[in-house]
């Protein structure tokens, strides 16, 4: 034991080169008798902990095979961030509830089934990692973790979420990728700080009418579900940059996407998709467009209003003609038109002068002696046909 400095009024212990007030001391060395090794005072490395004060404030377990956390980890009560990655661990003491202030909490790669209702008392919890699990649902008290900026729930078998989800006001960043989520609770509208919201690859079959009230929302990925229609409300996410719907049922698209002027990339590859709004035209930002694998039969002349635009896939679909307009797409540079109908292009394709990459196999070209190519290959694009 040594005499307390700086003001402080508890003895200090001495604890792996570093030392500790006396209850975070009797914490750490339970810590390491249950652990069966030593806790390193050390930044960086996955086993550590860093103090300050005499205060543990930054604790790292990971990749050591643990099956359970002791439960004396509840004790260090100044703790700010904890990671316990890369484990084994089947479930979380219900004592974790007391470090009241901890910021960071990372439980990924793990196999994790439930959660304690004491997480909800984490009330200064600002990013939560719970990624590579098998949680299936997470408890009610989850809504009472209202400084949540950070939540990836990635990789588990979550079937639903908390009916009162939306009360994580603070939420800026949602990651619920490879899930079994088959419907998002209405109280999502009331996440108005949600800047990027992951949900690809689920059960869902519809999006709820209150999605729309998200009105920060830049980035959504509803990739890889079984949506095939879009609520009206959905439209009212002006300020998305980034839109994926690959993978769905949809058979149309509003003429509402017209509203979404800040897109700059939308994904609608491997729908069901006849025909695109004129409205399309409207989006002059967009630089990138997927369409692969629809059932395209044409193109609406307003395309030529894609003033942004470099990449556009159009592959796998029936499209026997291309507008006229379409030879305005002056920034264009990577354009896939395999596996279509198509037997001739427009006369002005040769002008359209940023085109790198074109790629037409697996169409109705009679040869390869295209005229309206000859110029592009003579600028260096490379096409193959």
């Amino acid at each position: 034991m040594i005499q307390p400095s700086n003001g402080m009024t508890e003895d200090l212990f001495s604890y792996s080169g570093t030392h500790l007030i006396q209850r975070d001391h009797k914490a750490m060395t339970a810590l390491e008798n249950e652990l069966g090794r030593a806790i390193p005072h050390t930044k960086g490395s996955s086993v550590g902990f860093d103090a300050f004060q005499g205060k543990v404030i930054s604790l790292r377990l990971d990749d050591l095979g643990l099956i359970d956390l002791p439960d004396a980890i509840g004790n260090l009560k100044g703790l700010r961030s904890f990671s316990a990655m890369n484990n084994a661990l089947s479930s979380i003491p219900s004592s974790i509830g007391g470090l009241r202030n901890l910021l960071e909490l990372r439980l990924r790669n793990n196999q994790l089934t439930t959660l304690p209702e004491e997480i909800g008392k984490l009330t200064a919890l600002e990013q939560l990692d719970i990624e590579h699990n098998q949680l299936e649902v997470l408890p009610e008290s989850f809504s009472e973790l209202a400084k949540l900026d950070v939540l990836w729930a990635n990789h588990n078998r979550l079937k639903m979420l908390p009916e009162q989800f939306g009360a994580m006001k603070n939420l800026r960043k949602l990651y619920l990728y490879d899930n079994k989520l088959g419907e998002i609770p209405n109280s999502i509208g009331k996440l108005v700080k949600l800047e990027h919201l992951e949900l690809k690859k689920n059960e869902l079959k519809a999006i709820p009418l209150q999605i729309g009230k998200l009105s920060r929302l830049r980035y959504l990925s509803l990739w890889f579900n079984a949506i095939d229609q879009l609520p009206e409300e959905f439209w009212e996410l002006k300020n998305l940059q980034v839109l994926n719907l690959r993978s769905n049922k949809l058979s149309e698209i509003s003429a509402r996407i017209g509203d979404l002027q800040q897109l700059q990339e939308l994904y609608l590859d491997s729908n069901h998709l006849r025909n695109l709004p004129a409205e399309i035209g409207k989006l002059s930002n967009l630089i990138v467009l997927k369409l692969n694998k629809n059932e395209l039969r044409d193109l609406p002349e307003t395309i030529a209003g894609l003033s942004s635009l470099k990449k556009l896939w159009l592959r796998e679909n029936f499209l026997v003609g291309l507008p006229d307009a379409f030879c305005e797409l002056q920034e264009l540079r990577d354009l896939d038109l395999q596996l279509n109908q198509l037997s001739a292009l427009p006369e002005d394709f040769g002008k359209l002068s940023s085109l790198r990459h074109v790629w037409l196999d697996r169409n109705r070209f009679t040869n390869d002696n295209i005229p309206a190519l000859t110029d592009l290959r003579t600028r260096g694009c490379q096409i193959s046909l």
